[in-house]
């Protein structure tokens, strides 16, 4: 799995393979090499898992791939509803989240707090 050395979404992945005991190389692209890597890449975008000389990006279709080929996917239609409806929430906020942590300006931070919850 490659990735961008950063804390956000993208960690889910390495945390997946780790889970599932499934062995993987972790690689981090450093952000100065980042614009030369960043065209081979589908979408532009990091995560990226590499296997069977394929790539594809996203790191929830990566987990919800890694679940299904582990057999850590649920066992009925109903249980990967619910599995993706709490992803789909822990994303929602998330990015509820993000509106305002990344924020230096206190008094901006705080108001968009208050209005992301």
């Amino acid at each position: 799995i490659d990735l961008l050395p950063s804390y956000g979404i993208g960690r889910t992945n390495p945390f997946f393979f780790s889970y599932a005991s499934i062995p993987f190389e972790d690689e981090r692209i450093k952000k100065d090499v980042w614009p030369e890597i960043k065209p081979l890449t589908p979408y532009g975008q990091l995560p990226m898992l590499v296997a069977d000389r394929r790539k594809v990006a996203q790191s929830t279709a990566i987990c919800r791939y890694l679940a299904k080929q582990y057999d850590l996917a649920g066992k009925t239609d109903w249980a990967n509803l619910y599995i993706d409806a709490t992803v789909d929430t822990i994303h929602d906020i998330r990015h509820k989240i993000a509106a305002f942590h990344y924020e230096e300006d206190e008094k901006v931070k705080a108001a968009k707090r208050k209005a992301a919850f």
